[in-house]
């Protein structure tokens, strides 16, 4: 049995989803201006680290706290750059990731979502279409592609002998998931189950494996 895998998921789509719509939210093209007469860009690292868990608590640190009161106070009191610090303050990381869930499941169905959020001052309503969204996850999808052709090149598999699929967890619902498997597999119709627990259950099953 031929076994493989590659590291790309719900989380990654998400955290495309938040760079792309999120952050522009939290002041991503914000303008500061230390020194007059010349304007410059809030560094987009910055932003990089809202668009994962891991990375939140970068915000901890005395040097970044610094840094993003002075690129507030030089961008002139900016209302959108005011909305990051609100969201380190509070620490609605969380919750905005759910909102970004929920524009994802909608879009498994609908052709067409809003992403809503409001929260404090911060406050989010905006169209997303299925391309669009799309278009946002398309690295990712192009990833899973892409290792999914090298896979049954390197185990001699015709896609052809393939004579069931199975996907499960929540991202396999996600349209452009269910489009690449169909483009690769067209014989055959695509089954799924427990989407939504399923993961977290094979987690719990390897769980052993992660022990000392």
């Amino acid at each position: 049995m031929a076994t493989g895998g590659v590291y790309v998921g719900g989380d990654s789509f998400d955290s495309a989803f938040m760079w792309e719509k999120g952050t522009p939210y939290f002041g991503k093209n914000t303008i500061y201006e230390a020194t007059p007469g010349k304007p410059l860009n809030v560094p987009k690292s910055l932003f990089a680290n809202i668009c994962t868990w891991d990375k939140m608590n970068f915000f901890n640190g005395l040097r970044i706290q610094k840094d993003i009161e002075d690129y507030y106070y030089y961008s002139g009191n900016d209302p959108l750059f005011k909305n990051l610090i609100t969201l380190i303050d509070q620490n609605l990381g969380y919750s905005v990731f759910q909102a970004i869930e929920k524009t994802k499941i909608e879009l498994s169905s609908k052709n067409q979502s809003k992403f809503r959020y409001q929260k404090s001052a911060i406050d989010i309503n905006e169209e997303v279409s299925l391309e669009t969204y799309g278009d946002i996850i398309s690295k990712d999808v192009t990833r899973i592609s892409n290792y999914l052709d090298e896979f049954l090149i390197t185990n001699n598999l015709d896609p052809k002998d393939i004579d069931s699929l199975f996907l499960t967890g929540g991202t396999s619902m996600v349209k452009a998931i269910q489009d690449l498997f169909k483009s690769r597999f067209p014989h055959l119709k695509i089954n799924s189950g427990d989407n939504f627990k399923s993961v977290a259950k094979g987690l719990a099953y390897s769980g052993y494996l992660f022990e000392d």
